[in-house]
């Protein structure tokens, strides 16, 4: 796999794979790697970002990569350059990677056109987010084999990359039976929630899964699991 444009590039058994890596990581945050050793990744953000802009980031440097970030209110866009012109400008300089981030859904397909580098998509408009999906999907797998949930609000999800890897990797008996079914609960048709035998100690509002909330029986150890994966509580 060249490129993460959308979830659609990635299989199964390849999102497994990020899985593994990403719990490998996680259990070892001050560790550093050189499997990026002498690659540049250059992170081309076309609107604000603080989470996602720094997880490139320091992602890139703990694996041995060199990062550059380009200032887009600094460059020669500010001065009538077509992103178009700034983006052979990048390719002349021969990056590894691009991560690209821009509020026109779309438009890292064009932008594709012009580069040769493997390019991720760290969000564009409402289209898609892999890589935010991915996440999501990490957590959501990490908390329900710690017998936290997910008890998944399907109101809340968004489309693009989470409505993708949700139908491709989260389409079980707990969930929703089939994708027809899935889809009838995004629209609003129906509901179905998972049969449980005992209230969980928390509920999914978002699977964006920045939040936890919990109810009025939580123990100390249900509270430290949910912070221990980055999640507020409240």
């Amino acid at each position: 796999m060249k490129d993460l444009i959308s979830i659609d590039d990635i299989n199964i058994n390849q999102i497994d794979e990020v899985h593994r890596l990403a719990n490998q990581y996680f259990l070892n945050p001050h560790q550093h790697y050189d499997d990026l050793k002498e690659k540049i990744l250059l992170n081309f953000f076309f609107e604000n970002s603080t989470r996602t802009r720094m997880s490139f980031e320091i992602a890139g440097k703990k694996m041995g990569a060199k990062v550059v970030n380009l200032d887009v209110s600094l460059s020669s866009l500010k001065k009538g350059e077509s992103i178009i012109d700034t983006a052979q400008t990048i390719n002349a300089l021969k990056p590894d990677f691009v991560a690209i981030r821009h509020n026109s859904s779309g438009i890292i397909h064009i932008l594709k056109k012009y580069l040769n580098c493997s390019i991720i998509n760290a969000g564009d408009g409402t289209n898609e987010h892999p890589s935010q999906a991915l996440l999501d999907s990490f957590v959501i797998k990490n908390v329900s084999d710690a017998g936290v949930g997910p008890n998944t609000d399907l109101y809340n999800i968004k489309d693009g990359s989470q409505v993708k890897i949700l139908k491709r990797w989260l389409i079980t008996d707990e969930v929703t039976d089939t994708e027809e079914e899935f889809d009838q609960i995004l629209s609003g048709r129906t509901v179905k929630k998972p049969d449980v035998d005992q209230d969980l100690p928390f509920t999914v509002d978002d699977p964006g899964l920045t939040q936890f909330k919990h109810g009025q029986k939580i123990s100390k150890d249900d509270y430290e699991i949910a912070k221990s994966y980055g999640l507020t509580v409240f």
